[in-house]
């Protein structure tokens, strides 16, 4: 191995721990703060004095309690509604001749800036009068979540091959028998992937739950209102929370594909 390989190899690493660096340090920063119990911005200088004191005051908070119920049904909806919507637009991008065209144009609000997204949503709800509530912010949440969705559920689709279905079709299987057995289960890591990113863009969205609210409060539109009254250990806490719910559902699904649903490929 010559020196100017050692030495790209030297830079490339280096390059990826200082990005790595970038975009985790301000969040486990922002994690171990809130774990000081004084109400000093401070890392806890010993094992001994973390604290899970502003933790156990965030769920004695009412109005914090109705956010988080809030997130998770907007969440959850959000969730369902975006992998339905992803699965059918793999299905389809399976049978379309123009597919750049299909997948271009699913994928084209990620482009859009969210204010703008939020407030032609809102406008167009005005005008046709549909008063905001928790399902306006669904639907944005939909529309924010979907070309991510998408985009997830056409890479399980690139492993789905034809063959299979036209084999299946041969021995007299339905269309709905052939979904059932051949193209579900080749398709479901992205189904749920698909689910589980419109649930965490869901939960921390928010410009458009912002803007399509109505009296209903999700969380990002507590801690905003916190915020404007000045940063407190309990936001601090209540964003450690949601980076951990976030972690620990990323980590379920990881830990499912590799080592429980395909445990032979962690063996090879």
């Amino acid at each position: 191995m010559g020196r100017a390989t050692i030495l790209r190899r030297a830079c490339l690493w280096t390059f990826t721990m200082l990005a790595l660096l970038f975009i985790f340090l301000p969040s486990t920063y922002l994690l171990l703060i809130s774990l000081e119990p004084s109400e000093l911005e401070v890392i806890p200088r010993g094992f001994s004095d973390f604290s899970l004191k502003w933790y156990i005051r965030l769920f004695h908070q009412e109005r914090l309690s109705g956010a988080i119920r809030e997130s998770v049904m907007v969440g959850l909806l959000t969730a369902g509604i975006t992998s339905f919507l992803s699965l059918l637009s793999g299905m389809s991008y399976r049978k379309l001749r123009k597919k750049s065209y299909f997948l271009g144009l699913l994928i084209f609000p990620i482009f859009v800036p969210g204010i703008i997204g939020a407030l032609s949503l809102a406008v167009f709800f005005r005008l046709i009068h549909i008063r905001s509530s928790m399902y306006t912010v669904v639907l944005g949440h939909v529309l924010y979540a979907l070309p991510y969705a998408v985009i997830v559920t056409l890479v399980s689709f690139s492993g789905l091959k034809e063959g299979f279905i036209e084999a299946a079709r041969d021995l007299g299987a339905s269309g709905l028998r052939a979904f059932k057995d051949i193209i579900f289960p080749l398709t479901r890591g992205g189904i749920v992937g698909a689910a589980l990113f419109g649930f965490l863009l869901s939960l921390n969205e928010f410009i458009r739950a912002y803007f399509l609210s109505g009296y209903q409060e999700t969380l990002s539109i507590y801690m905003f209102g916190q915020m404007k009254g000045g940063a407190n250990p309990s936001i601090y806490a209540l964003a450690g929370f949601i980076l951990s719910v976030s972690i620990f559902l990323v980590l379920i699904a990881l830990i499912y594909y590799s080592f429980i649903r395909y445990p032979s490929r962690t063996l090879s």
